[in-house]
């Protein structure tokens, strides 16, 4: 606390002993210094043209297409496409053919008919 009080007076006292010595300046080095200082205030405000929102949108733009352009080299290739399953043509033959339901439903019989038939003319 007693050093923040040294430094206001510190200050204080830096501030009187600067203001006396522009109070005897010559019109000259006034003019001058007006003059810096105006120069100074534009270049501050020639950069301050680039973060106001107006411009703001270029930053943006160019953001968005880095993203967008990392996405796409990074974006994982697709991959085989699974080949398409074609239904069996006996399906459709079944579903297709004038047979009554009769012998469908005897299916399983007249496979195994067939199946002894085969193996006695194996035999």
């Amino acid at each position: 606390m007693i050093q923040d009080e040294t430094n206001d007076s510190l200050t204080q006292k830096i501030t009187q002993s600067l203001n006396q010595q522009v109070e005897a300046l010559d019109a000259a080095t006034l003019l001058r210094l007006q003059q810096a200082r105006i120069h100074a205030l534009e270049q501050t405000k020639r950069t301050q043209k680039f973060t106001q929102p107006k411009m703001m949108w270029a930053g943006g733009l160019v953001t968005f297409t880095t993203l967008s352009i990392i996405l796409i080299l990074m974006w994982p290739k697709p991959q085989e496409l699974a080949p398409i399953l074609t239904p069996d043509i006996t399906d459709i033959a079944l579903l297709i053919d004038d047979e009554s339901i009769d012998f469908y439903e005897d299916l399983d019989f007249y496979i195994w008919l067939e199946q002894k038939e085969l193996d006695t003319s194996d035999a």
